[in-house]
């Protein structure tokens, strides 16, 4: 994304998430993989990004407390933050 958002551009970007990590081994929705990001992936997505030029305009906030998503018979939440090009 970095490589198509102008200078200053925002980068909003959410996902499924839960702090610890949830097996989601061989779950498929709409024939894809499912993947429930954990807070060892969303650091890892920011520190790539600051690798591209995208810093966090806001702090995360990790922590979780209520599951609003059952899909698949898993429960979890989502987790969203805005990037801004340098």
């Amino acid at each position: 994304m970095s490589r198509i958002l102008k200078p200053a551009g925002i980068l909003f970007t959410s996902c499924d998430y839960w702090i610890t990590p949830i097996d989601t081994s061989g779950l498929l929705d709409y024939g894809v993989p499912v993947k429930i990001f954990d807070k060892n992936d969303i650091d890892y997505i920011i520190d790539t990004a600051k690798e591209f030029g995208l810093h966090l305009l806001n702090p995360i906030v990790y922590e979780c407390e209520e599951e609003l998503v059952e899909c698949n018979n898993l429960k979890y939440t989502f987790i969203y933050f805005t990037f801004q090009k340098d």
